[in-house]
């Protein structure tokens, strides 16, 4: 019995141009290209071009669904370039305060930034403490006020026979309009302009005396505030976010 080596003892030659003299006088060769097959060629590290690079179908620079195509570097700077700016229909970004915010882009002309934050409350204005006016100077998503009044048992009559004293919030928005809300309602409020609305969360009173007069507090919730809205209150309260 015998056995047949398969080792070939063997020198690779890369590198090298095939040529034939075709016209001796004037020095004119001929370059020959030969067709090879992708199973023949073979990279430096022994795989050959059908294993590297079969299944790929072209190189493009336009996105699509296809998963036989390889992507362009300029393709590539393009996904790049939109997870450092949106993921999921949602925008992030660092403002020029240095506060991070986040945009839904898919609410279309009803997004607004919101500031990523810890979560701590910050107050805006103690309204009895520091004045009457608070100025929001640029866009906010949300605040909320705290407000504490009187509800007398005598005074001026409402149209639905309650009497109140001193409990309206006010608001003058960017434009100079001036809308004062009344507390105490349960209120929906939406201001069609500027996009701004205000919620009534809660209320709670406390009676002191036999005249049916109490003290009432009551918690809104104020959202899309543009820039330059001002806020004014002239009795106890509290903005804050």
């Amino acid at each position: 019995m015998s056995t047949v080596s398969t080792i070939v003892n063997e020198v690779i030659v890369t590198g090298r141009a095939e040529r034939q003299l075709i016209d001796k006088a004037a020095k004119l060769w001929q370059r020959i290209s030969r067709w090879t097959h992708a199973t023949d060629v073979e990279f430096v590290d022994g795989r050959t071009a059908q294993e590297k690079v079969g299944n790929i179908n072209g190189i493009t620079s336009i996105l699509n669904n296809r998963d036989d195509i390889a992507a362009s570097i300029s393709s590539v700077k393009i996904v790049n370039d939109e997870l450092q700016y949106r993921i999921g229909g949602f925008r992030i970004y660092r403002g020029e305060d240095g506060n991070i915010y986040i945009v839904d882009e898919t609410a279309g002309a009803d997004s607004v930034p919101k500031k990523l934050g810890d979560g701590d409350p910050e107050v805006y204005m103690n309204f009895k403490v520091s004045g009457t006016d608070y100025l929001f100077t640029e866009d906010t998503t949300y605040a909320y006020i705290l407000g504490g009044y009187i509800l007398h048992g005598n005074g001026d009559k409402d149209d639905d026979g309650k009497r109140y004293e001193n409990i309206t919030l006010k608001m003058q928005m960017p434009n100079g309009e001036n809308i004062n809300i009344r507390f105490y309602y349960d209120i929906n409020f939406k201001d069609e302009n500027s996009g701004i609305t205000v919620d009534k969360i809660t209320h709670f009173g406390v009676s002191y005396n036999g005249s049916g007069a109490m003290y009432v507090t009551c918690l809104y919730l104020i959202k899309n505030i543009p820039a330059g809205t001002l806020i004014k209150k002239n009795t106890s309260a509290v903005l804050f976010k």
